[in-house]
């Protein structure tokens, strides 16, 4: 169960997440699942063209009716693509309060996926309560400053509930050809090595989403 983590809004979280569960089905030929958990209304549906009346939040409110068939009837199946579990497009507070719910689902549905891809969005308390139970957190960030700063408390919050730093991946995202500063310094600045470096391709991107 891998989770992918902005370090602020705009950095590219929810793109990376839907690329890397694309990239992680067809790699592995197992059924991946896509969990949409940006609390602020997440695009994870919109990017994968997957629409659906039903949501996380109608799974956790019905736990005794989990089972497979049932499951099935909730998740939105992408061709050659992962399973997508879609949000109502925001939590509300009390929601994010009462994780033990959420985290119930995700126990549930590691009974069907070998893969789970969690769309956190930015840090907040669902995403706290659900950190430490992630067997990887990919943190993205840009070589902004302002970003960066905020690199440094997203470690500090994830190492102050006891979360395995560890295991935390730094993505460098939307960089551009000549940087002021190098992503490899980046990673001193915030003390945390960049594992991979991703190139600003924005037009790309509108294109593709156009067509």
């Amino acid at each position: 169960v891998v989770g992918f983590l902005g370090a602020r809004g705009g950095v590219g979280t929810t793109t990376i997440a839907c690329h890397f569960s694309l990239d992680l089905k067809e790699r592995t030929a197992s059924r991946v699942l896509l969990a949409d958990l940006d609390v602020a209304g997440g695009s994870a549906g919109f990017l994968m063209q997957a629409t659906s009346e039903h949501t996380l939040q109608e799974a956790a409110s019905n736990l005794a009716r989990l089972d497979e068939n049932y499951w099935n009837k909730i998740v939105v199946s992408v061709a050659d693509g992962p399973d997508v579990l879609l949000s109502q497009g925001s939590f509300a507070l009390e929601e994010q309060a009462n994780s033990e719910r959420v985290r119930n689902v995700f126990d549930f549905a590691r009974s069907i996926y070998p893969w789970i891809v969690m769309d956190l969005g930015r840090l907040n308390p669902l995403a706290v309560s659900l950190v430490p139970g992630l067997s990887d957190v990919f943190l993205i960030a840009t070589l902004e400053v302002a970003v960066l700063y905020e690199v440094k408390r997203v470690v500090s919050r994830i190492a102050d509930i006891g979360g395995n730093c560890g295991r935390l991946h730094l993505i460098v995202n939307q960089t551009p050809r000549n940087p002021d500063i190098s992503p490899g310094e980046a990673g001193k600045m915030v003390n945390l090595p960049v594992d991979a470096v991703l190139p600003e391709c924005g037009s790309d991107l509108s294109e593709a989403y156009t067509n």
